[in-house]
């Protein structure tokens, strides 16, 4: 089906040409905390919300991504330091390096497991210290979030 997209109030509706009509709700993060009943209205109608205007979170991420730009832009000796050695099979059953740097002709990723924090080898300190609190922020929007659901501070 050919898909489009359209914003609708707070709503991102995803139209198609017959029964796979959904509507996905948006809120801004920060009604989380202006309007908690609003998130759980919207999760409990649709399983899921996509929230919006992130704020903080939207800056680090973008500080962290002009970090890994600047490492990918750098020599390749540097991506092989910041590359693992151990490598496992992805759902595809094909073979991905568990962690640190990533290149093929298509992309090129630093992979971190999120609970994970000694991996040996990073793009830089600068690095390291931007993805571990970027990372931090988001276990924390992920612990708001299911202490609303659940009516109680999970943190």
């Amino acid at each position: 089906p050919k898909w489009t997209r359209r914003v609708l109030w707070s709503r991102l509706d995803i139209g198609t040409s017959g029964a796979l009509d959904s509507t996905i709700p948006r809120l801004p993060l920060s009604a989380l905390a202006t309007d908690p009943a609003a998130f759980v209205r919207a999760m409990t109608e649709t399983g899921f919300v996509v929230l919006t205007d992130m704020g903080e979170g939207e800056k680090l991420h973008r500080d962290m991504m002009a970090d890994f730009a600047a490492f990918v832009a750098g020599s390749d000796e540097s991506k092989k330091l910041a590359s693992s050695s151990k490598v496992y099979k992805n759902e595809r059953h094909v073979p991905m390096w568990y962690c640190g740097y990533e290149g093929e002709q298509m992309r090129e990723a630093f992979r971190v497991c999120s609970g994970l924090r000694d991996i040996g080898s990073w793009p830089s300190d600068q690095f390291r210290e931007r993805w571990t609190t970027l990372t931090a922020f988001l276990q924390g929007l992920c612990d708001q979030c299911l202490g609303i659901l659940l009516d109680k501070d999970i943190r």
